[in-house]
């Protein structure tokens, strides 16, 4: 409730800042780091009170928009990939700033960068494959 909060009350002085920024980049990093968080907090919620126990995912079997097909799958599946998919982005946002933090920092080191990068990203993968299987 204190992110949503604090998210609400700095939109003012954030839309300007992030929002009207030339750096699509940078943008991206920071909605990864500060939205996603939020969503991938509020996601689980929705088990609490299901709506309906199946929901329609549109999913194409070919290259051609005539071969699509409505497939069914359990919403609390729905939930659980929506959940680790937001998990995965709220935890890359803050390992790349990490890992620029220490490109910056090191004048540049491309080695360094990528052994930090590689390290804070590997957790979060193996978390997302051991939850997808």
């Amino acid at each position: 409730a204190l992110v949503v909060y604090d998210a609400l009350l700095c939109l003012g002085q954030e839309i300007p800042l992030v929002w009207g920024n030339a750096k699509p980049v940078a943008s991206l990093l920071y909605i990864c780091t500060r939205y996603v968080f939020i969503v991938w907090m509020v996601l689980p919620l929705f088990t609490a009170f299901p709506v309906s126990s199946t929901v329609s995912i549109r999913l194409l079997s070919s290259w051609s928009a005539f071969a699509s097909h409505m497939e069914r799958i359990p919403s609390c599946t729905a939930i659980s990939w929506s959940v680790s998919f937001a998990g995965v982005l709220a935890r890359i946002g803050p390992s790349v700033f990490a890992s620029l933090r220490v490109y910056v920092l090191t004048g540049r080191n491309r080695l360094l960068f990528g052994i930090i990068l590689a390290l804070n990203v590997a957790p979060t993968l193996i978390s997302l494959v051991s939850s997808l299987r």
